[in-house]
């Protein structure tokens, strides 16, 4: 292990096989460190980038391989937007009850209404109807809001437009 000397002016001279393999030169700035009773040299560089550049090189691979793996994760995405309203689509196509919600909040202003009206449609199984109104909530097509001031308290649902749009009449 390298010894190095500390002089009468509290200066050390850094043995020449370090320098040269640290790429140091004349009026390069190092940071000391102390721990506990050690001290630790470190070349400086000029910026904090300049000091972390290429620090992480072939760590996620090649260019090539982090190009592919990106390209293969866009094309599993899909269009998300899409699945959604198929699904919605496909219960609609199914439950009765579904129908019937989005029939009736489609009557209403705003496609909204008090989620007690909603859920006392005529000649319809209650439990069915909740059953469905929720399986519409989950898929996003069916959202809570906040009653309107006037109305009081109660849980209010509105149909998302995008379905209102793409359901027939």
């Amino acid at each position: 292990m390298p010894k190095v000397t500390l002089s009468s002016k509290n200066q050390i001279t850094l043995p020449v096989g370090m320098v040269r393999i640290l790429g140091l030169e004349a009026g390069d700035i190092l940071t000391l460190i102390q721990a506990g009773d050690h001290l630790a040299l470190f070349p400086k560089s000029a910026s904090f980038p300049d000091s972390i550049a290429g620090s992480m090189k072939g760590f996620w691979g090649t260019r090539e391989e982090i190009d592919r793996y990106v390209a293969q994760e866009r094309a599993s995405w899909g269009n998300k937007e899409d699945d959604w309203l198929e699904q919605v689509e496909d219960l609609l196509a199914s439950n009765e009850e579904a129908r019937k919600i989005v029939g009736k909040l489609k009557q209403r202003p705003r496609y909204a209404g008090p989620t007690g009206d909603i859920e006392r449609i005529k000649a319809a199984d209650p439990g069915k109807v909740r059953s469905a109104l929720e399986e519409l909530k989950r898929l996003g097509a069916v959202r809570e809001i906040p009653p309107p001031p006037d109305w009081g308290a109660g849980p209010w649902v509105r149909l998302v437009r995008k379905v209102a749009n793409c359901v027939e009449e």
